[in-house]
């Protein structure tokens, strides 16, 4: 259910952003003959990372991601037709999404890495920033409530705060209202969803250290 809120919510943003989308669907993408042959030939030329002349580059995790910067590089939008609908196989162990979403994160930023901060990537260099700023935030947060109950023996709240968090619930609910009141019922229930998101984060977290030791790659 988690997942596929998470997916819901992305599928919201695409359709406010009219059809622009961050990356293409590995589960389901169409190209023209012509834009394929031109990754090939940029590859070829060594404008584009890859060496080889072929449409993938397969020394990456996110073969998806890398060949979405490809083609904006090249010039070419991605797009997700109003009308077209999908649907993704979800993770049904916390082992098998730890390695599907350390993967995608790590895959991500060494995208960018091997882009470098060009006209393209920097939206996305941006997003990476936000997100581990995010890491960042929460690790605080956390340390800040095990402070507080190891030093006083509670926690205070204070209305700012409580405020923030009713908006907070606020948006979670109505960003899966697609799925109906069942899933707006669990998200509204926030600590649940949240210990999703920070279950999330401590991949984001590993990524970014498994990729600055540079340690083995692996699916």
């Amino acid at each position: 259910m988690l997942q596929r809120n998470e997916y819901a919510r992305y599928a919201r943003d695409v359709r406010r952003l009219r059809g622009k989308v961050l990356v293409l669907t590995g589960t389901a993408s169409l190209f023209q003959v012509s834009v394929l042959r031109a990754v090939m030939a940029a590859r070829a030329a060594g404008d584009l990372p890859g060496g080889a002349a072929q449409v993938y580059d397969t020394n990456v995790l996110t073969e998806d991601n890398e060949l979405t910067l490809a083609l904006l590089h090249l010039g070419y939008q991605i797009l997700s037709p109003r009308g077209c609908l999908l649907e993704t196989e979800v993770m049904t162990t916390w082992r098998d999404l730890w390695s599907q979403r350390l993967r995608w994160k790590r895959g991500a930023m060494e995208n960018l890495v091997d882009y470098g901060f060009t006209r393209i990537t920097w939206r996305y260099w941006g997003r990476q920033v936000l997100t581990h700023l995010g890491v960042l935030v929460t690790a605080i947060y956390l340390a800040t409530i095990a402070g507080s109950i190891a030093i006083t023996g509670s926690v205070q709240l204070h209305p700012i705060w409580v405020a923030i968090t009713v908006i907070f619930i606020a948006e979670r609910i109505v960003s899966v209202r697609d799925r109906g009141w069942k899933q707006m019922a669990f998200a509204g229930l926030l600590v649940v969803e949240m210990s999703f998101d920070f279950y999330l984060q401590a991949v984001q977290a590993r990524a970014f250290w498994d990729a600055l030791r540079r340690r083995e790659r692996n699916w």
